[in-house]
């Protein structure tokens, strides 16, 4: 959990949670993209946990059929994610409105299990934004809209143009 230097209790600030890809690590994926640095300057709280570790250490989310729980675990990952934006709401004051999920990969599928799991309604009113990077098609549609930004490209990161 990373809380930005402008952050003081009683005032309302955004939740990003980032969702690494399988086989990645939170840790990894901030290396990645390097998100802290934004939480610092644009002011909001920062979230990076870790998936279940499989038997062969990879970390992974029980997202969908399609990705990427490969060893049948019962983890419940949306009940998981639902738990910790619970907990970081009880500890610092969140502008409810501004909860947003980052995916990446099997992150990105987690984040659409967590918004458009029929069995779970409950999760997407929790979600009024969500920001994919590299996701596939939701397997349900939610009940209500819910915001996506979808990023998806060819480049590697050192092709990226400077400016």
């Amino acid at each position: 959990m990373h809380i930005p230097a402008a952050y003081h209790q009683g005032a309302a600030f955004p939740l990003v949670v980032l969702l690494h890809g399988y086989g990645s690590s939170a840790a990894g994926e901030e290396g990645y993209l390097k998100l802290t640095a934004e939480s610092d300057k644009r002011g909001f709280l920062y979230a990076t946990p870790d998936g279940t570790a499989e038997s062969g250490g990879s970390r992974f989310w029980n997202a969908t059929d399609a990705c990427c729980n490969f060893h049948g675990s019962t983890v419940d990952d949306s009940s998981y994610l639902s738990s910790l934006i619970t907990t970081v709401q009880r500890q610092y004051t969140v502008d409810a409105r501004r909860v947003y999920l980052i995916g990446h990969s099997n992150g990105a599928f987690m984040s659409y299990r967590f918004a458009c799991d029929p069995r779970r309604s409950d999760h997407r009113d929790r979600l009024p934004g969500r920001r994919d990077v590299e996701r596939p098609p939701p397997s349900a549609p939610p009940s209500r809209a819910v915001s996506v930004l979808e990023v998806h490209g060819t480049g590697r990161r050192a092709d990226r143009v400077q400016r």
